[in-house]
């Protein structure tokens, strides 16, 4: 039995809600939405002050809204890899759904029916490479709005320019560092946020 979350980040909270993370930001400022900080100085937020700051405001909850969490699809042909990413994504968010698709052709059928906000991308893969893949996912109306992390072992300007023209949004090197990946995961969720809603 899956176990319900007692206390959410600012990014949690704001999927809990439907709304942008800088709105929930604007919340606890205003000292609408009580809030706490964690001795690292990030803010948690507890889940009966969520609902009743939701309740007060007569604002519907998930269960109203529906959706779901964050989704993120991992594409690479290396099984250690996908391993390696997936761990690290549930670090930045352990509710978050993931997908792993082995090549190019997999992955363009997952992002129609599975629709990510994230796609973690390997650019060298045989058959549809990652620059193929790149396009088509932009080029898919369901799937258009979603943030295209690259990864490579084979890095260069080149390849980054390359790769941002096909509508790309970074490019990290292989062997990947845990600290940078983990950031950009969390600046992508982010940036897919602030497209789709507006505080």
């Amino acid at each position: 039995m899956k176990r319900e979350r007692r206390v959410f980040t600012t990014f949690q909270a704001a999927e809990y809600c439907h709304v942008s993370p800088f709105t929930v930001r604007n919340w606890i400022e205003s000292e609408a939405l009580p809030a706490y900080r964690t001795p690292g100085g990030h803010r948690r937020i507890l889940r009966e002050d969520l609902d009743a700051f939701l309740k007060r405001h007569g604002m519907p909850g998930p269960e109203v809204l529906g959706g779901k969490g964050n989704k993120v699809l991992i594409v690479d042909d290396d099984r250690s890899v996908t391993t390696f990413v997936a761990r690290v994504v549930k670090q930045v968010d352990d509710e978050t759904e993931i997908k792993v698709a082995t090549d190019g052709f997999e992955a363009g059928s997952l992002v129609s029916t599975f629709r990510p906000r994230l796609v973690i991308l390997d650019l060298k893969m045989p058959g549809l490479d990652g620059f193929e893949v790149c396009k088509r996912i932009k080029l898919e109306p369901s799937a258009a709005g979603a943030t295209v992390l690259g990864i490579t072992g084979y890095y260069t300007k080149a390849y980054a320019k390359k790769f941002a023209k096909c509508g790309g949004w970074q490019l990290l090197k292989k062997p990947l560092d845990v600290g940078r990946l983990k950031e950009a995961i969390t600046e992508a969720l982010s940036i897919h946020w602030s497209r789709r809603y507006q505080p």
